[in-house]
This record gives C-alpha cells, structure tokens and sequence, in this order.
C-alpha cells in the first residue's frame, strides 16, 4: 500500500477495543485490537471480542465504502466485504468476531 497522502483519521470504538486508521478520500487503513492488552504484560483476552463497531472520521465525498477484514498476524482476509455508507462525516464500520486483533482496508467505490 501507497501512504505517501495518508492522515491519522478519528476513530471511536467501545472501551473493549482500541486502534488507529490512516486514509485519504480514496483508501482507508485500519487496525484495532482488544483493549484490556496493554503493557507491561500485555494480556490478551482468551475470548472472542465480537459486536464492536468502529466510527471513523471520512475524507472526502464518497458515500459508499467497501471493508475487507484481515488477521494482522498473518495477512489472511477473515471474512467477506461488507459494503457501510457516509452519515455526515463519518463512516461507521460494524466489525466481525476476532481474537486479539483486526484490520481492514476500506476503499471508496
């Protein structure tokens, strides 16, 4: 992936996760994991962390967004894209069932 036009974008999620995305008006970067793994010992959850969501602030004008997910761990895709519309200026991103980690890459259609 090309970042060279990439900026931090806002990103809410629940107090179970935690992360950051990067994007433009064409791409979106992001990457959240379980919240509670924090250092010095880094505890992972032994569960799955499932119906989270994540609102991202949107650039640009695109009203339709395609997300693909991904292990971070091994680059696989986890599921399906789904496709989330823009309210405003925000997108919000429903994530799918994951343990420990998740990215996803969203690109304007």
């Amino acid at each position: 992936m090309d970042f060279s036009d990439f900026q931090p974008l806002e990103a809410r999620g629940s107090e179970k996760i935690t992360g950051a995305a990067l994007g433009n008006e064409k791409m979106i970067s992001g990457w959240f994991r379980d919240a509670s793994c924090e250092p010095p010992d880094w505890n992972l959850l032994l569960v799955v962390v499932s119906q989270q969501s994540v609102s991202l602030s949107a650039p640009g004008e695109a009203t339709t967004w395609q997300v693909d997910f991904y292990d971070p761990a091994n680059g696989s895709q986890v599921t399906g894209s789904i496709s989330v519309q823009r309210a405003g200026d925000r997108v919000t991103v429903p994530l799918p069932d994951f343990r420990d980690a998740i990215a996803f890459k969203m690109m304007a259609q």
